[in-house]
């Protein structure tokens, strides 16, 4: 898969103000379909923990800007997300990574992806996953 170039500045926009929200920027990003990762760290290291941040809602929020990335004017929809969350409110995240992969399907029309979020000591805070059905 390819990225959709006039769709990157928009969804980092959209994305970045999401993970503002709980107190973390957007850093770096790789922008490679088949190696895509973004990069954040905590705005102010004096930040109360917010106890409405969510891997879950993040990991989501990873797929959906996966997602409008590889568009390229076809209507696409995620279903069937699922994750796995193994951060607790007690732990303190400074930076963390968002991995997503891809894998293909018997179905030409869909494909299956998966997304990580690690710590920066590299600890698997959650995991998600999801189909990408072409309309």
């Amino acid at each position: 898969m390819t990225l959709k170039p006039d769709t990157i500045a928009q969804s980092l926009l959209a994305t970045h103000s999401t993970i503002e929200s709980f107190g973390f920027e957007l850093k770096n990003w790789n922008l490679d379909a088949d190696n895509f990762s973004l990069f954040f760290s905590k705005k102010n290291v004096y930040f109360k923990e917010d106890n409405n941040f969510s891997i879950d809602a993040l990991l989501f929020q990873s797929l959906e800007l996966y997602k409008r990335f590889v568009e390229y004017g076809e209507h696409l929809q995620l279903s069937n997300f699922h994750s796995v969350n193994l951060w607790t409110n007690k732990q303190t995240i400074h930076d963390f990574t968002i991995e997503i992969d891809w894998l293909s399907t018997p179905n030409k029309h869909q494909k299956f992806l998966e997304a990580y979020c690690y710590n920066e000591a590299g600890q698997l805070l959650g995991k998600g996953s999801a189909l990408l059905n072409k309309q």
